[in-house]
């Protein structure tokens, strides 16, 4: 790898000063990933947005080619818009001006800690699978987000919005409880709400169908394990996606010898009674 990237960088001498800019960008936010997690939950996202306005940070973060999409260029953090989140690791939520003026804010998720190669793997599967798929007629609406791994345990994720993970859409209806995480009614009544009209909700009913048919069969045949609440999302189009791949090809988790692993795919109660569209019976 270090001679082909001694290669590139001799015959590509122009790309050198965007990927030095990129390097000492991914060291800020490392720094401040570190400092955010020491501070603790509650004293995050103050560090964060100190860390974010000072002088000599912000000239390192400005003007970066997204390491995602190099055809977008990011402008200036909005301090304000960022936030950590909650997982183990504490992701950063960055949020970007898109120097294109009639272009939207650029939204990238920084990870620092956790191996990323195994999500860039699963997710360029899901394409190839994806493009099978659409070759033989039959288009099942994945989301194959971005994923980069850029240095050891670093990098970063595309952040998919107008989207909320299974577990926070039960919490909202009230209808999560640790015996019973996929109560029947509550997904359907969310997609309610975001497709007000008959014609909205039909086709997001079909959108979340035909991508949970999809993932299926795409987390059965790669053996992709540990799937819960909190790594299954649906967007407020209906169309429902798979996010943190740390266990696949079989290696499922473990419990006192016991594999956590019951079932060979995800299909709860909660999503057959949206296929269903609300139908009881077994028709």
């Amino acid at each position: 790898f270090g001679l082909i990237l001694e290669a590139y960088l001799t015959g590509s001498q122009e790309h050198i000063p965007t990927l030095l800019k990129q390097t000492e960008c991914l060291d800020k936010l490392k720094q401040c990933s570190d400092m955010v997690k020491k501070g603790g939950k509650e004293k995050g996202r103050i560090y964060l947005q100190e860390f974010l306005q000072r002088n000599h940070n912000l000239e390192a973060i400005t003007d970066v080619i997204s390491p995602l999409n190099p055809s977008f260029r990011c402008k200036r953090v909005k301090a304000e818009k960022c936030k950590v989140m909650d997982s183990k690791m504490r992701p950063l939520w960055i949020v970007y001006e898109n120097s294109d003026m009639h272009g939207e804010d650029i939204y990238l998720i920084f990870k620092n800690g956790d191996d990323l190669r195994q999500d860039m793997f699963t997710l360029q599967m899901l394409r190839l699978m994806d493009k099978i798929w659409k070759y033989n007629g039959y288009d099942f609406r994945m989301n194959t987000y971005s994923c980069i791994s850029m240095d050891k345990r670093q990098g970063m994720i595309e952040v998919v919005l107008n989207a909320e993970t299974i577990a926070n859409i039960q919490k909202e209806r009230g209808m999560f409880s640790a015996a019973s995480p996929f109560r029947k009614g509550s997904l359907l009544l969310w997609l309610k709400e975001h497709n007000q009209t008959e014609e909205q909700l039909q086709k997001a009913i079909q959108e979340f169908t035909l991508s949970c048919a999809g993932y299926c069969v795409a987390t059965y045949v790669l053996g992709i394990a540990d799937r819960h609440s909190d790594n299954i999302m649906v967007k407020k189009t209906g169309q429902l996606f798979h996010i943190d791949f740390g266990h696949i090809l079989g290696h499922f988790k473990e419990k006192f010898g016991f594999r956590r692993e019951r079932v060979p795919f995800v299909l709860t109660h909660d999503f057959v009674y949206v296929i269903n569209k609300g139908q009881t019976n077994n028709k």
